[in-house]
C-alpha cells in the first residue's frame, strides 16, 4: 500500500481541524487514496461517522487518537503521542485511555501506569511538536529522546514503534528530521512520514488562520506562514518535503496494512422478550380498537381497521414491535406512579397503534396525521423520540430505562454544539485590531438581524452591516473570516436532556465521561447513534407538565384505567375530555397566555391576537406560523388574507383545496405535501418519498426526475400539463415552510390543556406554577407579577398556616412557609411536626419556647424576615429585639444548645433509590 495519511485531525479536535470525518474520507476519494486514518485529540467522537463513510467510498478506515501524557522520563508538563488501533483490542484500549483522560479533574492526560495498563494492540508514532521525543530534541538532550523511545519501545514492544517526521518548511522540524534519522539508525527504530492534516485544500489556509487566532493557543510553531501546508497531501505532494526519505512514506503504507479492524458492527437493543411480539401487538390493538370505536360508522370502522393492520404489518417488517410494546410499557409504568411523560416528536405520533395502546394522547385521524412508516433507521432500530417531562424525573426515567433494559447501555450524550456565525464573527472581533466604534457598530447591526444562517443572510438583511462590508476592508475580512468558519468550530457540551441507549455489544467500543454529579456521558456522534442500533430520547424539562398533574390532583381528576388498561382512556391522559372550550379559546385570542405553554412570548401572543383561533385546528396552525420560516416569509399575513376570503383562495389547481382548507390555502405541513401528491398525482409511498426530499433539498438531478414523475401522475388523473408544472412549482416554492404537523398537534395539545385549566380553574393553576417553578426565581416572579397585576390575593406566609407549598385558601392563595428560601427541610420538618403535633403558636414566644433548642436564632429571624409572624401586627426590627432577648437569657441560663445548620449532606441523606418496576402485568 502506498502512502497513508497516519495523523489527521478533524473538527472533532476543537480549534485543530477544518474538515469533518465525512469531508476527509471524500477529500481522500478523489485523492485516490487506498486509506486513511482519523486520530483526533482525546477523542473519538467522529469514528462511526468516519466508519460509515469510509465503508461507501470502499476507503480503508483507520482508528487513532492523539492523546495526551504526563512526561515519561519524570520531567514537568504533558506531551502528545500518536495511537492507531491495530486490531479490536487495540481500539478497546484506545477507548479506554480516552476515558482516561476526561477522568482528570482539569487538564485532560493520561498516565505511563496507564498507558502501559492499555497497550495491547496499539501502534505507537511519537508525535508532532508536541511529542516528548521531539521536544527533548528541540532541547538538545540526546539521552533523554533515547530514554522516551527506549521507554515507548517498553511500552508497546518493538515493531509497534514508529519515530514520526513532519515537514512544513518549519526549521524545527527540519532539524528534528535530521535527529531522528541518526536516532533510527541507532535504535533500530523506523521512521514514518505524516503530515498532521488539519482541513482539506490548501486555499483553507486562510480560515485555519483565522480558527488558530482564536483558539488561543499561542505556540511558538503554530504561526501563520506555516498554515498552508496543513493540507491534506497526497505522496507526490510530500515527495518534495521529504527528499532521501522515500521509505519514511512507504512505512505509512505499510503500517495502514496491518491495521484491520472494523467499526461497524451488527448489534440491537432487546425491547421485549416477547418471542411473537408482534401477535402480542396485534392482539392489544385489536382489544383496545373495540373500546375506543364501537360508536363509529361501520364504514368507518372497518377503514380504521385496515389502517390499524396495516400499521402492525409495518411494526412487523421494521421489527418494532417489541420497541412499540416496551414503549407503552414505560409511559404506562411513569403514569401509575405519578409522573407524567408525553411525546411531542416522534413518527409514532401519526401512529393509530401508539393512540390506541395509550402511548400518544391524541387519535391521529382526528387530526389528519397520515401514517407511512414508523421510519426506522434500520431494521430494529427504533425511530428518535422527544419527551417532555415534569421537573426531577430525570433521575426516574434512567433509572426505568436501566431497570426495564438490562442488557443495554443506558448514558446521557456529549453532543457537539455549533458556534453560531455571530458569535464567531464577535470572537474574531475580539481577536483583531478593529476600532472599538467599529465593533460596538458590528453588534448592534447583528442584533437587529433576524436570520442570521449566513453572510449572505446578514447582508440581505442589514444596509448598516452591508455598507461597512462594502466599506471597510477590516469588517470585510471579519465578515468573510466567520464565514469560512461557519459550520468548522464546536464546543462539547455534556447534555442531560439526551439519553442515549446503546446495544451491548457496542458499550466497549464508545468512551464515556463521568459528569460531576456521576452521570455517565456517552462520546458518540448522534448521526451515529443511528449506525450502531442505537436509540436517542430527547427529554426536556417543563414545569408546565408538572403543574398539570399537580393541578389534576387538586381538582381530583387522576382517575384512571386498570393495570392492563382495559378501559376507557384514563382521565388523567384525557384531560380536559374536549378540545373546544370557547372560554379557553376567547382567553387565548385576548393573548392572555401568561402560564400557558408555548404561548407566553410577546410576539406569539401578538400573533394570537392577530389570528383569533377559535378551534384545536386554529392553534396548531398559529403554533406552526410561529417559527423562522413562516415568520421570515410573512405567512401569518397571508393566512389571514385567506382566511378573510372565506374560501376562495386563489389555488394553483382545484385537486389542491382539501390538503389546503384547514390552513386557509397555505402549505405549512409535511403530511400536505404527500395528501397533494396523492389528490393530484396518485402517488404515495416511496414515490412519495423521494418527491418529497428533491423539492426539499432543491438538486438539480432529482428534481427533473421528480418533475417529470408528478407530471405523469397528475396527467392519469386528467391534470392537465399546465397545470401539473403549476403545482409542482407551487410545492418547490412553498416546501420550505413546512413542518411535521404530527409534532405541532402534540405541542398544541399542552398548550390547550394548559390554557384550559386557566381558563377553568385559573387559582388552582397557578399554585401548581408557582409550586414548580420555585428553582427559577425569575419565571416564579413572573407569575406573581402576573397575579399581582390581575389583582389575585398572594397571601404572604403565615407560621400557623402556610405548608410546604403554595395552597388555595379563601380569597386567593396562601406562600408556602419556605418563600424566602432560608431554611432546609430538616428545619421545615420541625416546625410543622410541632404545629401539627401541639398545635398553632400563640406567638412568637411560644414558638421559640417550644421550638429554640431545635432552630438557631438566626433560623427564627429568616422566618421573621420571611412574614411568617405578621400576623402579630409587629414591625420586623421589634420581633427580632424580642428573639435576641430570648436567646441571651436562655442562652445565660444554660438550658439549651443552639442547633446547627443542617448541611446539604444531610438534606440529601436518607434519598435512596428504588426500583422503578416491579413486578406488574403486561
Amino acid at each position: 500500500m502506498p502512502y497513508v495519511p497516519l495523523h489527521v485531525h478533524s473538527i472533532n479536535s476543537a480549534y485543530s481541524g477544518m474538515f469533518t470525518p465525512t469531508e476527509i474520507i471524500s477529500r481522500a476519494a478523489f485523492l485516490g487514496m487506498d486509506a486513511v486514518a482519523l486520530t483526533d485529540k482525546w477523542t473519538a467522537i467522529g469514528h462511526y461517522e468516519f466508519a460509515n463513510e469510509a465503508k461507501i467510498a470502499g476507503i480503508k478506515a483507520i482508528f487513532g487518537v492523539e492523546i495526551r501524557h504526563l512526561s515519561l522520563t519524570g520531567n514537568s508538563g504533558t506531551y502528545h503521542l500518536t495511537l492507531l488501533a491495530e486490531n479490536d483490542r487495540g481500539y478497546r484500549n484506545i477507548i479506554d485511555l480516552i476515558q482516561k483522560h476526561h477522568e482528570k479533574e482539569k487538564l485532560e492526560y493520561v498516565t505511563e501506569q496507564e498507558l502501559v495498563l492499555h497497550r495491547e494492540g496499539l501502534i505507537a508514532l511519537t508525535g508532532c511538536l508536541k511529542g516528548e521525543t521531539s521536544q527533548a530534541v528541540l532541547h538538545g538532550n540526546l539521552p533523554r529522546e533515547r530514554a522516551v523511545v527506549d521507554k515507548l519501545v517498553t511500552i508497546y514492544g518493538s515493531g509497534n514503534v514508529f519515530l514520526e517526521i513532519m515537514n512544513h518548511n518549519v526549521e524545527k522540524e527540519q532539524f528534528i528530521i535530521e535527529q531522528f534519522s541518526i536516532l533510527s539508525r541507532k535504535m533500530g527504530v523506523a521512521l514514518v512520514t505524516t503530515n498532521n492534516d488539519r482541513f482539506a485544500l490548501r486555499e483553507d489556509a486562510s480560515a485555519y488562520s483565522t480558527l488558530r487566532k482564536i483558539s488561543g493557543d499561542t505556540n511558538e510553531y503554530d504561526t501563520e506562514e506555516n498554515h498552508p501546508e496543513y493540507f491534506l497531501k497526497r505522496k507526490k505532494e510530500l515527495d518534495p518535503f521529504f527528499y532521501g526519505y522515500s521509505d519514511a512514506l512507504e512505512e505509512s503504507g505499510r503500517i495502514a496494512g496491518r491495521c484491520e479492524f472494523d467499526l461497524l458492527m451488527e448489534d440491537r437493543i432487546e425491547f421485549s422478550s416477547d418471542k411473537d411480539s408482534e401477535k402480542t401487538l396485534a392482539e392489544m390493538s385489536d382489544r383496545r380498537f373495540l373500546l375506543a370505536f364501537h360508536n363509529r360508522r361501520k364504514d368507518e370502522i372497518a377503514e380504521l381497521r385496515t389502517m390499524m393492520q396495516d400499521e402492525i404489518k409495518s411494526a412487523g417488517r421494521e421489527d418494532l414491535s417489541g420497541f412499540i410494546l416496551f414503549l407503552r410499557k414505560l409511559l404506562d409504568g411513569f403514569r401509575r406512579r405519578g409522573v407524567r411523560l408525553e411525546i411531542i416528536g416522534s413518527e409514532i405520533l401519526d401512529s393509530l397503534v401508539a393512540f390506541l395502546l395509550d402511548i400518544i394522547p391524541l387519535n391521529p385521524v382526528e387530526h389528519g396525521l397520515l401514517f407511512e412508516s414508523f421510519n426506522a433507521p434500520g431494521k430494529g432500530v427504533p425511530p428518535q423520540l422527544e419527551l417532555i417531562k415534569p421537573k426531577g424525573a430525570r433521575e426516574v426515567f434512567m433509572l426505568a430505562l436501566k431497570s426495564m433494559l438490562p442488557k443495554s447501555g443506558v448514558f446521557n450524550q456529549v453532543v457537539r454544539e455549533e458556534m453560531s456565525l455571530v458569535t464567531l464573527v464577535k470572537t474574531i472581533m475580539e481577536h483583531s485590531d478593529l476600532a472599538d466604534e467599529t465593533s460596538k457598530a458590528i453588534s448592534e447591526a447583528l442584533s437587529s438581524v433576524r436570520k442570521k444562517d449566513s453572510l449572505q443572510d446578514l447582508l440581505d438583511n442589514s444596509d448598516q452591516l452591508a455598507r461597512m462590508y462594502n466599506g471597510n476592508n477590516e469588517v470585510r475580512m471579519i465578515l468573510r473570516g466567520a464565514e469560512s468558519l461557519r459550520g468548522r468550530v464546536h464546543h462539547f457540551n455534556l447534555n442531560t436532556s439526551r439519553v442515549v441507549v446503546l446495544p451491548e455489544k457496542m458499550e466497549d467500543y464508545l468512551a464515556c465521561i463521568t459528569g460531576s454529579n456521576g452521570e455517565e456521558f456517552c462520546m458518540v456522534d448522534s448521526r451515529a447513534i443511528k449506525a450502531i442500533g442505537g436509540w436517542t430520547v430527547v427529554v426536556q424539562r417543563s414545569h408546565f407538565l408538572a403543574a398539570l398533574d399537580d393541578t389534576f390532583h387538586m381538582l381530583g381528576f387522576d382517575g384512571g384505567g386498570d393495570d392492563d388498561g382495559e378501559k376507557e382512556r384514563s382521565p388523567s391522559v384525557g384531560m380536559p375530555p374536549t378540545l373546544d372550550d370557547t372560554t379557553t379559546y376567547e382567553m387565548i385570542s385576548r393573548g392572555d397566555t401568561t402560564g400557558v405553554y408555548l404561548l407566553e412570548s410577546r410576539g406569539i401572543r401578538d400573533l394570537l391576537m392577530k389570528t383569533q383561533p377559535m378551534d384545536f385546528e386554529g392553534l396548531v396552525n398559529v403554533i406552526s406560523l410561529y417559527r423562522p420560516a413562516p415568520l421570515e416569509g410573512r405567512l401569518w399575513q397571508k393566512y389571514l388574507e385567506n382566511a378573510g376570503k372565506k374560501g376562495k383562495v386563489l389555488l394553483p389547481h382545484h385537486s389542491l383545496s382539501g390538503a389546503l382548507e384547514s390552513t386557509s390555502g397555505l402549505l405549512l405541513f409535511k403530511q400536505q405535501i404527500r395528501e397533494i401528491l396523492k389528490d393530484s398525482a396518485g402517488i404515495t409511498g416511496e414515490r412519495a418519498e423521494r418527491i418529497e426530499i428533491a423539492v426539499s433539498k432543491k438538486e438539480a438531478g432529482s428534481l427533473l426526475g421528480a418533475r417529470l414523475d408528478f407530471i405523469r401522475g397528475a396527467m392519469e388523473k386528467e391534470i392537465n400539463e399546465e397545470d401539473a408544472q403549476k403545482i409542482f412549482d407551487f410545492l418547490l416554492h412553498n416546501t420550505g415552510f413546512t413542518y411535521d404537523r404530527a409534532f405541532s398537534c402534540a405541542q398544541a395539545y399542552i398548550s390547550y390543556r394548559t390554557a384550559w385549566l386557566k381558563a377553568n380553574h385559573h387559582d388552582e393553576y397557578f399554585a401548581g406554577l408557582l409550586n414548580n417553578t420555585g428553582d427559577t426565581k425569575e419565571r416564579q416572579k413572573s407569575y406573581l407579577d402576573y397575579l399581582a397585576g390581575i389583582n389575585k390575593e398572594v397571601f404572604s406566609p403565615d407560621i400557623n398556616s402556610s405548608g410546604l407549598q403554595y395552597e388555595i385558601v379563601p380569597g386567593g392563595i396562601r406562600s408556602p412557609l419556605n418563600e424566602s428560601g432560608g431554611l432546609g427541610d430538616e428545619q421545615l420538618a420541625v416546625i410543622l411536626d410541632e404545629r401539627e403535633n401541639n398545635g398553632p403558636f400563640g406567638n412568637l414566644v411560644d414558638f421559640m419556647e417550644r421550638l429554640s433548642h431545635k432552630l438557631a436564632m438566626d433560623s427564627v429571624n429568616d422566618l421573621i424576615d420571611s412574614g411568617l409572624f405578621d400576623f402579630l401586627m409587629t414591625t420586623h426590627s421589634e420581633l427580632k429585639d424580642v428573639t435576641l432577648a430570648f436567646y441571651e437569657k436562655h442562652a445565660r441560663a444554660g438550658d439549651f444548645f443552639k442547633h446547627r445548620q443542617p448541611s446539604q449532606k444531610d438534606r440529601n441523606s436518607g434519598s435512596g433509590q428504588l426500583s422503578f418496576f416491579d413486578d406488574e402485568p403486561d
